[in-house]
């Protein structure tokens, strides 16, 4: 469960109960500038990892433990709590895996890739820069606090480290590219809101779609410079997944017509942390298909070309 510590002392303390966490790591540094308030961080244990690395060449010789399985939990990561208090997603290794695998083939990384990580370690679009091109031996590198909210600095991390591709969220990483179109990367990913304008980069562009509830990204679109878009698509989905446009009783719709999008495959979550009403509600069975469904809420309709558009929402929520 990652904690961004830049959150509210009140948030990280709910995500810390809720989640009922065995273990909290962190840094001196992190801890005392988090309870200087009086607040208290309390878990089972606590590991800092400053101790840790300056004890981890005393246990370079330890064997190494691995209780992954397909079906147990990779991550869990908590929602912005939208509608209500923060709800904890589960993530199994065999969701992670299809996206890293994804990714990794898609996005071209190899041993000589350059990524970086500009999101939030508590926000799920971290894991599209965090794994893949770790997963293939490139290299990774954490932005620096200053840099994240500096177009400038960002572009000359960017420059100076040979950066070859990384996501943003979909307003920075345009503004970012209409600053600076002709930025020397391979490829840049946006995601987490509706894509607006199409700047005139040199560098290949994709705009993707995925709810928290389904592992980071479901559907990519790879934008064409130059060309006009009454609506940008989302595109289609990643390997091994469907997504399905139906009404609000659950039959598919013809192409062109919107309903609600409705996504099946390895990538859909084990549900909501101790949320099974919620988790019954939103992860379900439909006629068409043997596969649980996940509803994203999000109405859409597939295009003439065969690729999905993104409408708004079904109900009345808002995002600021």
């Amino acid at each position: 469960v990652p904690l961004d510590y830049d959150y509210p002392n009140e948030r990280l303390l709910y995500m810390l109960e809720d989640s009922e966490s065995q273990v909290l790591i962190t840094s001196h540094a992190i801890l005392n500038e988090k309870t200087c308030d009086g607040d208290k961080f309390e878990a089972k244990n606590i590991i800092f990892i400053d101790d840790f690395l300056n004890e981890a060449s005393s246990l370079a010789s330890s064997s190494p433990i691995n209780l992954a399985t397909p079906d147990g939990l990779a991550y869990m990561i908590y929602t912005s709590g939208s509608t209500g208090k923060p709800k904890g997603v589960m993530i199994s290794h065999r969701a992670k895996a299809n996206f890293m695998h994804f990714i990794s083939k898609e996005w071209g990384h190899n041993a000589k890739s350059r990524i970086f990580c500009h999101s939030s370690f508590s926000f799920d679009a971290s894991i599209e820069d965090l794994y893949p091109v770790l997963k293939v031996g490139g290299t990774l590198y954490i932005v620096p606090q200053e840099a994240r909210r500096d177009m400038d600095l960002l572009q000359q991390f960017i420059v100076s480290n040979g950066i070859t591709g990384g996501s943003f969220t979909t307003q920075f990483g345009q503004m970012l590219l209409l600053q600076y179109p002709d930025l020397p990367v391979k490829y840049i990913v946006i995601g987490g809101e509706k894509m607006t304008v199409v700047p005139q980069c040199i560098c290949r562009l994709i705009n993707t779609y995925g709810p928290t509830e389904f592992t980071v990204d479901s559907t990519f679109y790879e934008v064409e410079k130059g060309r006009e878009y009454k609506n940008i698509p989302i595109g289609r989905p990643l390997y091994n997944l469907a997504g399905y446009v139906v009404d609000k009783y659950g039959h598919l719709m013809p192409q062109g017509v919107p309903g609600e999008l409705c996504l099946a495959g390895p990538q859909i979550a084990n549900g909501y942390w101790h949320r099974e009403d919620l988790t019954r509600e939103k992860f379900t069975n439909v006629l068409f298909t043997s596969d649980k469904v996940y509803h994203t809420g999000d109405l859409v309709r597939y295009n003439e070309d065969g690729d999905i558009e993104y409408l708004g929402r079904i109900d009345n929520q808002v995002k600021l």
